[in-house]
């Protein structure tokens, strides 16, 4: 006779964290705060480029280009404070309670992690401001929109922050130079990325044949001429903010890659040192990266942007330059998280 068998359920215990376990959560945390803010400092700085672009051309802004300045600005103010705090918790070591150790704080603001996370939060102070003064204010003839150069102060205390941070502090004046112009060179770049791919999006959108007027059965003429000047007028301003922003490119593309490869030189110091060391390896990684992202941009430059202006399948055009865009986008995303790898793992924290 078969008995039936008796099984035993076992309530195993849940793991302790480790001291490894719990390194690598505030290595985690710090990864994605420090790329947080990156992003955010970049996207400032392509955002104010892009509206000055256009604010020079119709004397308008752009109310995606506003709200783009804006949630970044918020974005990067929260993740200051969030790296700020998982700064002070991973060297306590005590949990989430050990970030709110106001001692600790107060020793760590006075440090040169501090004073930089100071001059960034003011910078997103500044573009916060500038993005208030764009949305208050319309086109004054003959004079600067007080916001651009709110937001242009911003991006200086940005690019100062990067001056006195990371490996170039310990560096003569003319590292700190250079860091700050690529950091400046690479914002107005990768920055505009996403501001530009919205503005081909809207150009696409006006010439979709879904909102096209003539497919509804109650258009009339006026409805027809107004869908017309809609189209032509984005038209016309995606091609001239494009063709700017290509020639304003080759100054930008030329300050990063002279001012990153005389730091590169600087820190590795030799050949052997970009296979040998760490700081090396993540080095040939971001150039391999930046080297898609300059394939890619003159893709666009040479390619779509000049088909943009020889009115040669426009359409097609809009949508494969909005494509490319969006491929330089996630190449720009990879680098930053490389960038903030390298100095989370390696290096004084920037």
């Amino acid at each position: 006779m078969l008995t039936p068998q008796r099984h035993t359920l076992t309530i195993r215990k849940p793991r302790k964290l480790t001291t490894t376990d719990t390194v690598s959560v505030w290595i985690y945390g710090n990864l994605l705060g420090k790329s947080v803010m990156y992003l955010a400092m970049l996207a400032v700085g392509g955002a104010l480029f892009v509206s000055w672009l256009q604010y020079s051309r119709s004397k308008n802004f752009s109310p995606i280009n506003n709200r783009f300045l804006l949630i970044s600005t918020c974005l990067g103010i929260l993740a200051a404070c969030v790296f700020f705090l998982l700064q002070i918790g991973q060297i306590n070591q005590q949990g989430l309670v050990g970030m709110l150790d106001m001692q600790m704080g107060l020793i760590l603001a006075e440090s040169t992690l501090g004073s930089g996370l100071q001059w960034r939060l003011a910078g997103f102070m500044l573009a916060a401001l500038a993005g208030l003064f764009f949305l208050v204010s319309g086109a004054v003839p003959g004079l600067i929109n007080p916001g651009f150069v709110l937001g242009a102060i911003g991006c200086c205390l940005f690019a100062w922050s990067f001056a006195i941070l990371g490996h170039v502090n310990v560096h003569g004046i003319d590292m700190q130079i250079a860091a700050a112009l690529h950091f400046l060179a690479v914002s107005v770049w990768v920055g505009a990325l996403y501001p530009l791919a919205q503005l081909c999006h809207v150009s696409d959108l006006t010439n979709n044949p879904i909102n096209d007027p003539t497919n509804n059965p109650t258009h009339d003429q006026t409805h027809d001429q107004t869908h017309d000047q809609t189209h032509d007028r984005n038209r016309e301003e995606l091609t001239a903010v494009m063709t700017s922003f290509g020639r304003a490119g080759w100054w930008f593309i030329g300050v990063m890659v002279v001012s990153g490869l005389w730091m590169a030189w600087q820190l590795t110091g030799s050949w052997n040192a970009l296979t040998d060391t760490v700081h090396g390896r993540f080095l040939l990684l971001k150039l391999c990266l930046v080297a898609c992202l300059l394939g890619l941009g003159m893709l666009n430059k040479f390619r779509w942007v000049a088909r943009l202006r020889s009115g040669i399948a426009y359409d097609a055009t809009v949508m494969a330059l909005r494509r490319t865009i969006y491929l330089e986008m996630g190449v720009a995303v990879l680098i930053v998280l490389a960038v903030a790898l390298l100095t989370t793992i390696s290096g004084p924290q920037v």
